[in-house]
């Protein structure tokens, strides 16, 4: 977990372990919880908490393309 990396980022997990009660050894956990984690599950997951794909706005920006086009 990159949010380990510092003393702020530790602090916020400890934070959310505790407020939502996932106990001491969540961090011990956490490798096998993510692992146990069937397709199916997450993309019902991604169904009920992100938008649709046709209800967003895609935005690509970077320099222009040799010839004047940026896309």
């Amino acid at each position: 977990m990159l949010q380990l990396e510092t003393n702020d980022g530790v602090a916020g997990v400890l934070q959310e372990i505790e407020l939502f009660d996932l106990g001491l050894d969540f961090l011990d956990r956490y490798p096998r919880i993510v692992d146990s984690l069937t397709l199916d599950q997450v993309n019902a997951a991604a169904a009920r908490h992100l938008p649709r794909y046709e209800d967003t706005v895609r935005v690509i920006a970077g320099p222009a393309r040799p010839g004047g086009t940026a896309g």
